[in-house]
């Protein structure tokens, strides 16, 4: 006679696990069935074995594998890719398996996602790409997706006429527009593409899209600018007319040519920027300790010319700000920096103290149209920021603009330093000032504070972003010596040296048409015989002073 088993029995033993409800057939083929079913109880840890009629039995990882993988680079020759970790869990590990090849990845590293760069690929190729995840051995079911690599623009050969362009595109595309302020759709025939009922002197974008189901991927956007006159005219647009200065002389009859037909001609030159620094990493910006130093996720430094702070401890040394060159030759004349955020304003202040800068330039407010613009770093009183005391000694207020004065003191050295604040007010995000004379005043202000400085330090220009606002002050300010000096200026060829230091540098074409405004305007104005502002003082700490 069997015991019947005690209550104590009956709790140690585990429960059987409840079975799955449902398989379906997701695809069907002659070799090979895609089945799914339901999670048990919409539970990750369950794990399952699958036992075929021969026997032979599978492990199945049950962990949700349902992320999706983002290309956080793509370049002609290389995709960089990035996924978030199965469950967060640091122990799984990764294969991904392409072109016939499987490459371990390892899922231990800091962070929350895990990135993985694919090189030596080829261009305007679309690659197949599966990641498995990797648990105790056990492989899950591959996560299955498609990606292309850029179009190499300069291989393949545009052919333009007075209403058409043709060429025969070396790599993988779909569709393809050119745009004038309206689509023209472009037949495309095998890897050849041809547009045709096109208007002559306008200016066309072309863009080729690579498309996956029903998701549009554009692989190459603004491979084509040309004025469509003749084909001679058309290969003399597409090269970029940079670098080359305009008498001041001819500037207004430059001006005026740049201006005509809705200002086609500052769109085509602007439209030349696009591209430049497209070839510069920005590797220390999308570390994961970096990532919320940043007040724009598409607003990133380059490595290459990027402002390092000392090392402190764990602390990084990253700051989103970029040295850019100043006139003759000077290379870090300039700091363009984005507004600090509340959580960077130390390193902000910092940045100003071991750059030993003497004179801040800001060209935002710290809110616009109810949004916060940048984090005001100057305390009204005393502060400490680390292990420096800011103190405002005076704030003298123009319809315009605000000038401070700041007093900062690194308290372990017990040495302080005289920096100048020079806040701009009157200049609207992405849009231009009503006029040119004032920021032209605001510039003569800090160009005469920095002649007299006896400090190398760099001057910071910032405004929120960094790349805007703080462009354009920055180009005008080296223009107007240029023409001071040479009686010439190359503003596009200032623009693109910009580029190659920080991106989107002078961000918007109605900024670069604006900074020719600014020129032109310069060039034709008397000399001021009064001075250029009356300050009317509402802040003075003399106790500080």
């Amino acid at each position: 006679m069997k015991q019947r088993p005690t209550l104590m029995d009956q709790m140690e033993r585990p429960q059987s696990p409840l079975a799955v409800t449902e398989v379906n057939v997701v695809t069907r083929s002659e070799t090979q069935l895609e089945l799914e079913w339901n999670k048990v109880n919409n539970n990750n840890n369950y794990t399952y074995i699958l036992r075929c009629s021969d026997g032979a039995e599978t492990s199945i990882i049950g962990s949700d594998e349902g992320n999706t993988v983002d290309v956080v680079t793509r370049s002609e020759t290389h995709l960089e890719l990035e996924w978030t970790k199965v469950n967060n869990n640091k122990n799984y590990n990764y294969i991904l398996r392409y072109d016939g090849t499987e490459t371990p990845i390892t899922g231990s590293d800091a962070g929350t996602t895990v990135k993985y760069r694919v090189s030596s690929l080829s261009a305007g190729t679309e690659y197949s790409f599966t990641i498995f995840t990797v648990f105790e051995r056990v492989r899950s079911g591959g996560y299955i997706f498609s990606e292309v690599t850029k179009i190499n623009c300069a291989a393949s050969r545009w052919i333009v006429s007075n209403f058409t362009i043709e060429a025969e595109v070396l790599g993988e595309f779909t569709t393809a527009t050119a745009n004038n302020g309206s689509d023209v759709n472009g037949i495309k025939e095998g890897n050849k593409v041809s547009f045709s009922n096109l208007h002559p002197g306008d200016t066309y974008i072309v863009s080729l899209y690579y498309e996956f189901a029903v998701i549009w991927v554009p692989v190459l956007v603004i491979i084509l600018l040309g004025l469509l006159v003749a084909m001679g005219v058309f290969v003399l647009r597409r090269k970029p007319k940079l670098l080359r200065a305009i008498s001041v002389k001819k500037f207004p009859d430059h001006f005026s040519r740049l201006s005509r037909d809705e200002n086609r001609e500052f769109l085509v030159e602007y439209l030349q920027f696009s591209t430049v620094g497209a070839d510069l990493t920005q590797h220390e910006a999308t570390l994961p300790d970096n990532k919320s130093k940043n007040r724009f996720t598409d607003i990133l430094p380059y490595d290459c010319s990027r402002v390092k702070l000392s090392r402190r401890g764990q602390n990084s040394d990253y700051i989103n700000a970029n040295f850019i060159p100043g006139y003759g030759g000077k290379k870090m004349e300039y700091i363009a920096a984005q507004g600090p955020l509340s959580s960077t304003v130390s390193d902000f202040w910092r940045m100003i103290w071991e750059q030993k800068s003497e004179r801040i330039v800001m060209v935002t407010n710290c809110v616009e149209k109810r949004k916060a613009k940048c984090d005001q770093y100057w305390p009204p009183s005393p502060c400490y920021y680390g292990d420096l005391l800011i103190t405002m000694t005076s704030e003298r207020k123009d319809t315009n603009w605000t000038i401070r004065e700041l007093i900062v003191k690194k308290e372990a050295k017990s040495e302080e330093r005289r920096v100048k604040h020079f806040h701009f007010t009157a200049w609207p995000d992405h849009g231009v000032p009503k006029g040119t004379e004032e920021l032209i005043q605001f510039r003569g202000l800090i160009r005469q504070h920095i002649d007299s400085s006896q400090s190398s330090g760099p001057t910071v220009v910032h405004s929120s972003a960094g790349v805007g606002r703080t462009g354009t002050l920055i180009a005008l300010d080296v223009l107007l010596q240029q023409v001071e000096r040479e009686q010439a200026v190359d503003i596009a060829g200032f623009v693109h040296r910009m580029r190659r230091h920080r991106p989107r540098m002078v961000q918007t074409e109605s900024q670069y048409i604006f900074l020719h405004q600014c020129i032109k305007d310069f060039l034709t104005q008397k000399k001021p015989e009064e001075p250029l502002y009356v300050n009317t003082v509402i802040y003075e700490n003399t106790a500080a002073i």
